[in-house]
């Protein structure tokens, strides 16, 4: 099935994975391809089976700020189920496998399985939740804790639990991407990452972070996965 080994899907009952699973349509989506434009009108839902992309804005003046990743298992633009016009792009980041499906499909199945409807809200809930705590991060902590708070939200979207020592998570983002995370410059970036690695924290190894001490990481970042809602309540229990 086509939703199989995907997590967020598996509050669902069989027939409602299936259903879901069949008006999804999958294709090859390519490194810096873009998805979604900013400003324009709201299409297809998208889902992420493989590969990163990010959401992002942009300036009168051309810079650019990324508002959001989207990781395997991640809706890109839930907002097409409900505005007009969608007032983000979404590029890739990576190769992946996207998926798809027609908006006015996904509002009909949402409102024959309403489990289904329940986790498109619960979804956008999070990634409200999400853009809340980076907010936060922008306005009020420093470099080093923005960046240590990023890659500590990182480690848990991606399945390491805070009790963790250690983790070795995939960072497909530039420093030039991870400064338009973090409201910050390239260099600036590169020096904070330095600043972490002698300290023992962190090390930046290719695509990849090696987090050496995840409890001072977090720490450092003041850190709570609360946000994340990882232990969310049950579909059951919002469909019925």
């Amino acid at each position: 099935m086509i939703l199989n080994g995907l997590d967020r899907f598996a509050g669902l009952t069989p027939e409602e994975r299936r259903h879901l699973g069949d008006a999804l349509t999958s294709r090859a989506v390519a490194p810096r391809s873009s998805l979604v434009d900013e400003g324009s009108k709201a299409g297809s839902l998208y889902l992420l089976a493989e590969g990163w992309a990010f959401r992002h804005q942009t300036a009168r003046s051309g810079s650019r700020q990324i508002v959001g990743l989207a990781l395997p298992g991640d809706f890109c633009n839930l907002d097409v189920l409900a505005f007009g016009r969608i007032d983000y792009g979404v590029r890739m980041l990576t190769q992946g496998t996207l998926l798809s499906i027609e908006r006015d499909q996904a509002l009909a199945l949402g409102v024959y399985y309403p489990a289904i409807a329940a986790l498109f809200a619960q979804t956008a809930f999070v990634e409200n939740a999400i853009l809340t705590r980076w907010t936060l991060c922008l306005g009020r902590l420093s470099a080093q804790e923005r960046l240590a708070h990023l890659l500590c939200e990182l480690a848990v979207r991606r399945g390491y639990g805070c009790d963790r020592r250690q983790a070795r998570i995939e960072l497909p983002l530039t420093q030039e991407q991870l400064a338009d995370v973090l409201g910050l410059t390239g260099v600036h970036v590169n020096r904070v990452l330095q600043q972490l690695r002698a300290m023992g924290l962190v090390a930046k190894r290719g695509r990849s972070v090696e987090i050496f001490d995840f409890p001072a990481l977090r720490a450092m970042a003041g850190f709570d996965p609360a946000y994340l809602h990882r232990d969310t309540v049950g579909l059951e229990a919002v469909a019925a």
